[in-house]
């Protein structure tokens, strides 16, 4: 009996032998993947009117561990990127809408310790102060006969354009004869047009701004 009893303990201390193995290897493996889930973007921010010196609030909804938050803030239309200078690691962020504010553009970096995401762009519109241009027309080069498009981005309320042409390199305008109350126009390129400059009168009720100009050139 005593020899048998030997024999189940030497089984019994087998599998415990395999059992730690198993745990140890487990634990190995777990020490190799990585220490967060990765970051997604739920709920993107969206574009905010508020009056002039209230609050706007921007917000966004992530999943993801150990999630850390950078808003950022741009003034051309997104081609450059600023940390905002208030508190912002935070899924949402408040700021005061300033007339200075009226036109940004703001996103947010979602990070962890996987990587990180960058939301959508959404846009402060602050009423009650004069209309801001953001994105200015751009000079066209076309072939005669064919349709070329100016534009400008401009933020504010109750926003009205008017493209004028100039004839003489700026020194007078004139208003466009085709329709012109919109933030994009289409002009056909023909010959007496080369050279011409265009640029858009943005106004509200408060005030008015004018674009830069950009230059048709017919070849």
């Amino acid at each position: 009996m005593l020899r048998i009893s030997r024999i189940r303990l030497s089984k019994w201390s087998r599998v415990i032998v395999v059992l730690l193995f198993v745990f140890f290897l487990t634990l190995l493996f777990i020490s190799f993947l990585p220490s967060g889930v990765e970051q997604t973007i739920k709920v993107q921010p969206v574009s905010v009117t508020a009056e002039v010196n209230q609050t706007a609030k921007f917000s966004i909804k992530a999943v993801g561990s150990a999630l850390e938050y950078q808003w950022q803030y741009s003034t051309d239309e997104g081609k450059t990127w600023k940390n905002t200078s208030f508190p912002s690691n935070s899924p949402a962020v408040e700021m005061e809408a300033t007339a200075a504010r009226n036109g940004l553009l703001f996103h947010c970096i979602v990070k962890n310790g996987v990587g990180s995401v960058t939301s959508k762009a959404a846009r402060l519109i602050v009423s009650g102060v004069k209309p801001r241009i953001t994105g200015q027309p751009v000079s066209a080069t076309a072939e005669k006969g064919k349709t070329v498009s100016f534009k400008v981005v401009a933020s504010g309320t109750g926003l009205t354009y008017q493209w004028q042409f100039s004839s003489d390199g700026g020194k007078t305008w004139e208003n466009t004869s085709f329709p012109g109350d919109t933030a994009t126009i289409k002009v056909e390129a023909i010959k007496v047009r080369n050279g011409l400059l265009f640029h858009c009168i943005v106004k509200n009720s408060v005030g008015s701004v004018t674009s830069k100009a950009a230059k048709l050139i017919v070849q």
